[in-house]
């Protein structure tokens, strides 16, 4: 069985609710997000105790910018880390499939003309996946994902945006389970 991490960013609720209230409507809307995807992209999806060798206590995998800070920053920045490598994997797959043919300097710019190795059948997998983030699905390797915006990566005004408002966000930590490729 195969695990992958991911937290999704998501606005706190309603000012004035208590942390468990808080905790148990951010659950209630990763769940119902998370289902949509449940048989087709992952078996089954739980919240996480453990999130990239960081034990999470909190119910329901929930993580209040407000209450835990630390905790909140350093899942955030590891779900960065983790979809910075999941990116730069899917872009090395694709570029390797790939064949520069010629290249063109324009002023500053680089023109570059490329042809597809071969069949082109190792490329599709890659070139889905950067589609797919494009456009806002939620892919099991993705690490990240911002629920408000149905986007995995952020721009750096959300970043902005929630690094320096983390009393208005929540983070809920998820295991994402795998089918066991036989």
């Amino acid at each position: 069985m195969r695990v992958n991490q991911l937290v999704v960013v998501v606005p706190v609720p309603g000012p004035g609710m208590d942390d468990a209230a808080v905790r148990t409507e951010v659950w209630q809307q990763v769940s119902a997000f998370l289902l949509q995807y449940l048989g087709k992209r992952y078996v089954r999806f739980e919240p996480a105790t453990l999130a990239w060798n960081q034990k999470v206590e909190q119910p329901f995998g929930v993580i209040l910018g407000r209450s835990d800070p630390a905790l909140f920053l350093y899942l955030y920045a590891m779900g960065k880390k983790f979809q910075d490598e999941a990116i730069q994997f899917h872009l090395d797959g694709f570029l390797k499939n790939m064949e520069v043919d010629q290249t063109l300097e324009h002023g500053r710019v680089l023109f570059c003309s490329m042809s597809v190795k071969g069949d082109g059948e190792n490329l599709k997998p890659h070139l889905m996946w950067h589609l797919s983030m494009m456009k806002g699905e939620l892919l099991p390797d993705c690490a990240l994902y911002y629920l408000r915006e149905k986007q995995a990566h952020a721009t750096e005004d959300l970043d902005e945006k929630v690094l320096s408002h983390l009393d208005r966000y929540a983070l809920c930590a998820v295991s994402l389970v795998m089918e066991e490729r036989t």
